[in-house]
């Protein structure tokens, strides 16, 4: 199956880093957070990729020039574009009928191949990993006086967020529309049809949006704690 990775953003809360990098070429440990995702993919035999260029996105197309172990499909998308017209833009390119997405700044320790038999399973247009993440956030609980009853530290926040990596059929490009963003448009569309199913994982997810996130991955790499470093176990 090829993978359509969304890379062509502008990072600006990585700023000053994505003044001269695009985003997904920042790296974690000896490489860029790109080909983790690549190599992630790769790990569970999917080493079909096409890349949605943007901000900067040569960078990313002369990383990857003679690394011969996969098949990536550059299209330059635009600078400004939403993610549902970048998923326009590169229609033409895809073969399948069913294809990964993925986001290009997101780290998981996902099972892909779970993944997908849930979406082989439902009558979906769409299936997108949910999870649970932390408040950055201790929490006070007190009781219907005021009277506090106990601090949680970081807990778990009580709800499910898409973590970006979804199976999705070619039926979808059906319901983009010209002006949509794919969050807020374009999956919303597909509710009231019963065509959007979600996984939900269970184990690691980070997203990398903060010069804060790139230390704790690169931390994590570095002490050989990395959960999505499964193609080096």
């Amino acid at each position: 199956m090829e993978t359509v990775i969304f890379c062509g953003g502008k990072g600006t809360r990585l700023s000053p880093l994505t003044d001269v990098l695009p985003k997904p070429m920042i790296y974690i440990g000896e490489t860029p957070i790109i080909e983790h995702i690549i190599r992630y993919y790769s790990n569970f035999g999917h080493k079909d990729f096409i890349l949605c260029l943007g901000h900067k996105g040569g960078i990313i197309k002369s990383y990857f020039e003679g690394k011969s172990q996969w098949n990536i499909k550059f299209v330059e998308t635009g600078e400004d574009t939403t993610k549902a017209q970048r998923l326009k833009i590169v229609e033409k390119h895809i073969k399948g009928d069913t294809f990964f997405l993925s986001y290009g700044d997101d780290l998981s320790d996902i099972d892909l191949n779970a993944l997908l038999e849930l979406h082989k399973s439902k009558n979906s247009i769409l299936t997108l990993t949910t999870t649970m993440v932390r408040s950055p956030f201790g929490a006070v609980d007190f009781d219907e006086k005021g009277k506090v009853v106990r601090f949680r530290e970081k807990p778990l926040i009580d709800a499910w967020i898409n973590a970006g990596y979804y199976v999705v059929n070619r039926e979808v490009f059906q319901h983009i529309k010209e002006s949509d963003d794919f969050e807020t448009d374009t999956i919303p569309r597909l509710f009231p049809k019963g065509l959007v199913y979600a996984y939900r994982h269970n184990g690691f997810w980070m997203g990398m949006n903060t010069y804060q996130d790139t230390m704790l991955l690169n931390e994590m790499w570095k002490n050989g704690t990395a959960p999505w470093r499964v193609w080096q176990k």
